[in-house]
Formats: structure tokens, sequence, C-alpha cells
């Protein structure tokens, strides 16, 4: 079974979602969330349709704050469409400096920064080590040669944001699991 169809116990997704196991079980039986049952009568819930519930229960809040940094304003323009598109709870904030974008992940408490092509005037080492320090995921959107020198994961260049979504997904389910630890 892949990551993206998981399962929860009844008791996990009310821990993960802050209410009881019966109100899971209600929302279940109301179908906002899909579940199974096992031989033993016991719910199982999807991870993906637990991740749609928190979508819609937490707009104001998003589980991933993405903060995309390019000199050009299309790509920032381009991550914001698509992630609304995919209707993923994820803020997209966007910097076109590296001084900005290390603001500005510190104030959204950033989790995943995705660099369009590293600016010939920014330490690249620097920035990585400072995200870092502040447990927040560095993906580079380059040729993997450069990715491979600062060994960081990375999306191919040109962007093709088909790639970034199973990212932002992956990133998800780990902080739901997170949540259930």
């Amino acid at each position: 079974m892949s990551d993206h169809h998981q399962l929860l116990s009844t008791r996990q997704a009310a821990q993960v979602l802050g209410v009881s196991v019966r109100t899971i079980q209600l929302w279940v039986e109301q179908g906002l969330l899909h579940a199974w049952k096992t031989p033993g009568g016991h719910r199982r819930i999807d991870q993906q349709s637990l991740l749609q519930l928190l979508q819609q229960k937490q707009r104001e809040m998003p589980l991933l704050n993405l903060v995309a940094l390019s000199s050009e304003p299309s790509f920032a323009t381009q991550v914001k469409l698509h992630v609304s598109q995919w209707q993923l709870p994820v803020e997209v904030s966007s910097s076109q400096n590296g001084v900005q974008a290390l603001l500005l992940a510190g104030k959204t408490k950033a989790d995943l920064m995705l660099v369009h092509q590293l600016p010939d005037d920014m330490n690249a080492q620097l920035l990585i080590g400072e995200l870092q320090q502040q447990n927040c995921q560095f993906i580079l959107c380059s040729d993997p040669q450069q990715a491979q020198q600062y060994q960081v994961p990375y999306l191919t260049y040109p962007f093709e944001p088909r790639f970034l979504k199973p990212l932002l997904q992956q990133t998800l389910l780990q902080r739901v699991r997170q949540k259930i630890d």
C-alpha cells in the first residue's frame, strides 16, 4: 500500500484532528472521512481522506508553510497557482532574494523552501545551514549537478509543477504522522 493510502485507527485520526473518537465515527458515517472496517469491526481511516478534511477544517491555519525563492516573479506565481489548484493545506509565500527569504522563513515558520536557480551572489551553504536550524527543508529547482553539489533534494529545471505535488503530499503525510506519535 502506498504512503498516500495508509490507514489510521479511529483513535489516531481523533488525535490528529483534536476531536473525540465518537466524532471521528460520526464523520465516517456522514461520509466526511473515507474508512473501512476490519474483520474485527474496527474502522481504518484513509490518510488522504484525513488530509482533505484537515484542509477543509484548517483553511486559516495551513499544515505547511512554503517559501518560494526566485528572482523570477512568475515562478512563485506558478507555484501558488498549482498549490491552490491541488487544494492542499499549504500556504505559499515568495521572495526574490536570499536574505528576505530567510526572514520570511523565520516569520512564517516555513517547513519548506523551494529555491529556483540559486543566484550567483547567494551563499547556498549558509542558506541551507540556517534553514536546517529552523527545521525547514531546502529543495532546489535546478539541474541535478547543482543539487548534488549541495546534497539537497531537487526538482528538475525547467520547473515541472507535477513533481512538486507528490513532494508536498509526502511532507503533509509526515506532518500527520508526527501528530499521531
